[in-house]
C-alpha cells in the first residue's frame, strides 16, 4: 500500500511541476515621485524559468490607491537579454490627481512585479510665499506673528525717535 501511494505521489508531482513557474522580474526601477505634465517609465529584467528570455510580452498598468485600473499602457515585448521598458507615459491631471499615490503593475508571462510613485505639482516661484503667508495666517501662529509684530513695532519707534533726536542734534 506505501508503495502505491509514493507512485501516486510522484506521478501528482510530475503532473503538476510543469505548472509551476518560477519567472520572475529583478531590478523593477519606478521613479519615487513624478510631476505632473511629465513622463513616467518603469524598467525591469525579466527572468524566466525556461531560459528563454526574449520576446516575452510585458503589459503595464497604472493602478490608484484602491487598486483600481486606472489605464494601461502600451505592451512591449521584452529584449534579447530580458530587459523592459515601459513606453514614456504622459502624467495628466484628470486621470492622475497631484499628491495622490498610484501604483505600476508590469505583468510578463506569470511574473509580475509593482512600485508606488506619487503624482506632485512642480514647484514654482511664488511657492515658498505662499508658504510663508499660509504661517503667518494660521491661527496656531497669531502669538508667533504678535510677538514679531512687537519687536518690528518697537524696532520702529527706536528709529523714528533716533531719527527725530537726531535732527535736533544736527541744528
Amino acid at each position: 500500500m506505501e508503495k502505491k501511494t509514493a507512485i501516486l505521489i510522484l506521478l501528482l508531482l510530475c503532473f503538476f511541476i510543469p505548472f509551476v513557474s518560477s519567472e520572475s522580474i529583478t531590478y523593477y526601477k519606478v521613479p519615487p515621485t513624478v510631476y505632473l505634465d511629465q513622463t513616467i517609465t518603469a524598467t525591469g529584467l525579466f527572468v524566466p524559468d525556461n531560459n528563454v528570455y526574449a520576446n516575452k510580452l510585458c503589459s503595464f498598468y497604472f493602478l490608484d490607491s484602491n487598486n483600481y485600473l486606472v489605464t494601461q499602457v502600451t505592451d512591449y515585448y521584452t529584449n534579447a537579454t530580458g530587459r523592459f521598458a515601459m513606453p514614456p507615459f504622459k502624467i495628466t491631471e484628470p486621470l492622475f490627481k497631484r499628491d495622490n499615490n498610484y501604483l505600476v503593475l508590469s505583468v510578463c508571462g506569470t511574473a509580475q512585479a509593482s512600485s508606488l510613485f506619487t503624482v506632485t505639482q512642480r514647484e514654482s516661484i511664488a511657492r515658498p510665499l505662499s508658504q510663508e503667508f499660509e504661517f503667518i495666517t494660521n491661527p496656531s501662529n497669531t502669538d508667533t506673528l504678535f510677538i514679531w509684530g512687537t519687536f518690528i513695532f518697537i524696532a520702529l519707534v527706536i528709529l523714528f525717535i533716533g531719527s527725530f533726536v537726531w535732527s535736533k542734534f544736527k541744528k
